[in-house]
């Protein structure tokens, strides 16, 4: 029975809720040690209905750990009980719980930095570079649709050439829950550069391989790229190419000078 609803939730996800494949894993993960220690530890329990305090307590102190027996953060704690939180106010629209267990005990404190963000004039540097052959001017088109249409980096890089519309200057995007979304593009000089490229033959689309990128993936990517910048301009000279080796290639899986599009 408690693994019934599990999977009912999970597919409530999957099919209605159109979640991405990380937040199914991630959800399923979690439901699945909660069930684990309902089933170890108390023998009476058989449906969600008769989770209480002491039940609630005993999944916090089993989430407290990984599989590895290590201390988690407290934002992985964090995240797990909301995981379990959303999973019971599954339960109680669909009339199956009344309460809410999660209310039963205190989440640990989250603590919440503040974003590392690039400045204009980093932004100006980099959008004013001008590419010295095919590969750069990929990777300035890719830079300037980032900052110009404010797409996330999972939905910069499952981009092909068709979604851009260089009339309306529009482009089609897949988003979060699997969903189109048509988003203005504000600069597209670099972006019609690259289009000429690809109609002489230079690429078939932009040659992005989105890979699993999950949450680190991502903040690491715009980590590395802001210190990329910050390094150059140490320098005293800015390189795109190096600026791209450096971050987007690590964590894009793009292909390089040495690569099959060469």
């Amino acid at each position: 029975m408690l693994s019934d609803d599990v999977y009912r939730f999970i597919d409530h996800l999957r099919y209605e809720k159109r979640a991405s494949i990380h937040t199914i894993s991630s959800y399923s993960n979690v439901l699945k040690r909660a069930v684990t220690v309902l089933e170890r530890e108390f023998d009476n329990i058989k449906s969600w209905q008769s989770v209480g305090l002491e039940q609630m307590r005993a999944i916090q102190r089993d989430f407290n750990f990984n599989d590895e027996n290590i201390k988690q953060s407290n934002n992985s704690v964090a995240h797990d009980l909301y995981a379990l939180s959303s999973f019971f106010k599954y339960l109680i629209k669909q009339g199956e719980l009344s309460d809410n267990p999660c209310s039963l005990i205190k989440a640990p404190k989250v603590k919440r930095h503040l974003p590392k963000i690039l400045t204009l004039n980093e932004i100006d540097v980099l959008l004013d570079y001008e590419p010295k052959d095919v590969f750069e001017q990929r990777d300035s088109a890719i830079a300037e649709l980032l900052f110009s249409s404010g797409l996330r980096v999972s939905e910069l890089v499952g981009l092909d050439l068709k979604d851009l519309n260089y009339e309306t200057k529009e482009i089609r995007v897949l988003g979060k829950g699997s969903k189109y979304r048509i988003v203005p593009v504000g600069e597209m000089r670099a972006l019609e550069a690259h289009y000429k490229v690809e109609k002489q033959g230079g690429f078939t689309s932009l040659p992005l391989e989105a890979g699993n990128m999950g949450l680190n993936d991502r903040r690491d990517f715009i980590a590395m790229f802001k210190k990329s910048i910050e390094d150059l301009n140490k320098l005293g000279r800015f390189d795109l190419s190096l600026l791209w080796t450096k971050s987007m290639d690590t964590y894009l899986n793009l292909p390089n000078a040495n690569s099959k599009y060469k």
